[in-house]
């Protein structure tokens, strides 16, 4: 079931994204991104109080932030990874 679940989310993360917008900054200490493929959409969104990053489609699921800060516009939110990887 978990593997069902989990395929088209590893499948669409390999698409090219047609649009990724700007990261947004809500009250409550959460970053979002939507990223729109030709497959449908996605979230990335990372958790400051809790140093937790997840991605959303029609679930959500926790992934790493290390490699989530490897993407450009998330460097400079993901603060903590640079502590943790130095």
């Amino acid at each position: 079931m978990r593997v069902m679940f989990l395929a088209p989310l590893i499948a669409g993360l390999f698409s090219v994204p047609t649009y990724a917008g700007n990261i947004e900054k809500h009250d409550d200490g959460t970053y979002q991104q939507q990223i729109e493929l030709d497959s449908g959409h996605f979230q990335y969104i990372a958790d400051r109080l809790t140093e937790q990053c997840f991605i959303s489609r029609s679930g959500i699921t926790e992934i790493s932030c290390s490699k989530l800060a490897k993407r450009p516009e998330w460097r400079n939110v993901l603060t903590w990874v640079k502590k943790i990887d130095d």
